[in-house]
């Protein structure tokens, strides 16, 4: 167990693909680790050096045990996600940056933007916002190159068939037999973008600048747009 009190150890009880591109991973605390949708975690994987992997939070704090959260693990340029065995320790820092739901005003629709990994933290706010019994409109614009890279489309799909979420996957390498949206999500926005929604927008640099410029443009303010690009 490392020495620093700010620091805590976690060990992972979950690894598996997301995507060709993505691992899904499930660290377990063995205290209480609360945290809100948008705050992030500087971490290292076992045998890896300083705590200098940043990754948004890809779920909702669990209230009790096991105390659990998941990252959306993955890859750099050119190369496979790191496999993350099962049962490998990480050094964990508290949460930090500022959650998002709390920023949020009431009676206010919620539209959330992404491509890729984007959706990770946006993932965490539907869940911490479901469960809380948000009761406001919610609708996701996921960017994704192919239906194999659709983050979480199983649990979003399931949200959608039960009316709480609209989901909007954009795909701009689609299969022949895609029947769904094709292109890029700034090609889309005016689909979702209705009842002057509170925004949150999380992915590629070029997309978010992108898209809070569209959002501007369509007379959202500036104080309601929540942009974060890699």
């Amino acid at each position: 167990m490392t020495a620093d009190p700010a620091l805590i150890e976690g060990f992972v009880v979950a690894s598996e693909s997301l995507s060709p591109d993505v691992r899904r991973v499930v660290v377990s605390t063995s205290a209480p680790y609360p945290f809100r949708a948008g705050q992030h975690v500087a971490l290292r994987f076992e045998g890896e050096g300083p705590l200098d992997s940043y990754y948004s939070y890809a779920s909702a704090a669990r209230t009790e045990a096991p105390y659990e959260f998941e990252l959306a693990v993955g890859r750099g340029t050119g190369e496979r996600p790191p496999e993350v065995p099962i049962g490998a320790r990480i050094v964990i820092s508290s949460p930090r940056g500022a959650g998002m739901l709390e920023r949020i005003p009431p009676a206010r629709s919620l539209l959330l933007v992404a491509t890729g990994t984007g959706v990770a933290p946006l993932r965490a706010l539907i869940e911490e916002a479901h469960r809380l019994e948000v009761a406001v409109p919610v609708r996701l614009l996921h960017g994704c190159r192919t239906e194999a890279d659709r983050l979480f489309a199983a649990q979003f799909e399931a949200l959608a068939e039960r009316g709480w979420l609209g989901y909007f996957p954009v795909l701009s390498r689609p299969s022949a037999g895609w029947r769904g949206l094709v292109g890029h999500v700034q090609d889309h926005l005016a689909r979702v973008l209705v009842d002057r929604p509170v925004c949150a927008v999380c992915g590629s640099m070029t997309m978010v600048e992108d898209v809070t410029r569209l959002l501007l443009e369509q007379g959202v303010d500036a104080v309601d747009i929540f942009a974060e690009g890699y």
